[in-house]
């Protein structure tokens, strides 16, 4: 195989990789190899999630607000993405944005413990119908 028929990895496979090689730390710079604007569907998702979740990592909480709202914008559908919103505006002390955002996901398009995190967050903010 030369040099020039190397295809490059996908967002999920990169990603995949460094959680396997335990260099989680490693991922916002991988996803800096990619131009989200090129990218489709479940990839697409993948880089805006990851990149949101970087950012989040490093303690960065303005600017995992700031991925995870364009990454919603971009990918509207997706309920991780969702969902990673919803703890922002949780934690940004908006009550109904964070509601809002949680009744756009369901299982098993998140996990289960995403659902009881989010219904523990409603409980904690004395919204137990939610």
């Amino acid at each position: 195989m030369g040099i020039f028929s190397r295809k490059m990895e996908t967002v999920d496979q990169a990603v995949e990789r460094l959680f396997k090689e335990n260099r989680v730390g490693e991922i916002e710079n991988e996803l800096r190899k990619y131009s989200p604007d090129k990218l489709r569907g479940k990839e697409k998702e993948t880089w805006h999630l990851y990149w949101g979740i970087s950012a989040f990592q490093r303690g960065d909480r303005q600017e995992a607000f700031r991925r995870f709202e364009k990454g919603h914008e971009e990918c509207p559908d997706s309920h991780q993405i969702a969902f990673s919103l919803g703890q922002e505006y949780e934690a940004k002390a908006d009550p109904e944005k964070m509601v809002a955002l949680f009744k756009t996901c369901s299982f098993p398009n998140i996990s289960a413990q995403h659902l009881l995190a989010a219904s523990r967050y409603c409980y904690l903010w004395d919204l137990p119908d939610d």
